[in-house]
């Protein structure tokens, strides 16, 4: 059961019948309406000749228009903000100063390569809570041990591969 949202029209629509005559068409192929007939043969281009020499893509003709005409434009702007136009005023200061991103400064961070990566991540997170590694300094060298993590154990797990694959005398992967 459908619903009409009651601002809206209620439309009636026709559903095609199935029927043996207008299923004679192959799957990717256009067929004349009504006469069975099709335009053109499977594998053949509705349009052979392609597109025509010279005609330039629609978003070539946008950037050259924006070229001639954009400078203006921005005069317009320009002069928009300095009357007081606060839209106008954030698009300059948009493109004259955009929002500054932030940037993780360069820690230096002793972790113990003898202990497992479950006790390094202990080590990060001590150092957070001691106020030694700010935390978002912390999650990034966590997540840093998590994707190295992942890397090894893909690598151990290419070399039992490989052994087993000896062992079994099967042709060994290059």
């Amino acid at each position: 059961m459908s619903t009409v949202h009651p601002t809206c029209k209620e439309q009636v629509v026709d559903q095609p019948t199935a029927d043996t005559n207008s299923l004679l068409g192959q799957v990717g192929t256009q067929e004349s309406p009504g006469t069975g007939k099709k335009l053109w043969q499977p594998g053949m281009s509705g349009n052979p000749k392609g597109r025509p020499r010279g005609s330039q893509n629609k978003r070539t003709l946008l950037g050259e228009n924006f070229e001639k005409q954009g400078a203006e434009v921005m005069g317009v702007v320009i002069e928009a903000a300095k009357a007081g136009d606060m839209t106008a005023a954030g698009l300059v200061l948009a493109r004259l100063a955009p929002p500054l991103r932030a940037q993780s400064p360069t820690v230096q961070f002793d972790l113990d390569r003898s202990l497992t990566l479950t006790e390094q991540a202990g080590q990060v997170i001590a150092a957070v809570a001691v106020g030694q590694l700010s935390p978002d300094a912390g999650k990034m060298l966590l997540d840093s041990l998590a994707a190295y993590a992942n890397m090894k154990s893909v690598d151990e797990l290419a070399d039992k591969l490989e052994q087993i694959e000896r062992r079994l005398g099967m042709r060994s992967r290059q």
